[in-house]
């Protein structure tokens, strides 16, 4: 669809003022746009919807790679979603282990590079876990003693 023709039903939203489109014209493209509209959908503005689609338009011809390529759902979009909530559920459960309780520390809503300063933190080796295994056997064998005496 040209621009001219999309300019043109816009033109045919527009609210009255310099008219220069007959009146006949007028209802034959407001006609033709509402062809557009999905069944069902009710859009009680049309010349702001229309607005919204031909910012929408540059946006698209800003980041689109290919000139003059209709929008298009990229190749693998479901896999990043899925990837995105298996990431979010990994970091609820760390959230989780350490304690976190309040929305504003938990680590899905850091910034990202926020967020990667506190994953290479908790990531970072230790002197605490160094010998947690031996503090572990040693504190187990402290319990069964006591237990025995007891």
């Amino acid at each position: 669809m040209s621009l001219t023709v999309r300019l043109t039903w816009m033109g045919a939203h527009a609210p009255r003022g310099g008219e220069d489109m007959s009146n006949g014209n007028r209802r034959r493209l407001r006609k033709l746009a509402r062809e557009y509209v999905r069944p069902g959908v009710h859009v009680s503005d049309m010349y702001a919807r229309l607005l919204q689609i031909q910012q929408q338009r540059v946006l698209w011809q800003r980041y689109s790679t290919v000139v003059g390529a209709p929008p298009a759902v990229p190749l693998g979009i479901a896999d990043v979603a899925t990837t995105l909530q298996a990431a979010y559920q990994d970091l609820d459960e760390l959230d989780r282990v350490l304690g976190v309780e309040r929305d504003s520390e938990r680590l899905r809503t850091m910034p990202l590079p926020t967020l990667a300063r506190r994953t290479t933190d908790l990531a970072r080796e230790s002197e605490v876990l160094q010998n947690i295994q031996e503090r572990t056997a040693i504190v187990e064998r402290l319990f069964v003693r006591r237990i025995s005496k007891s």
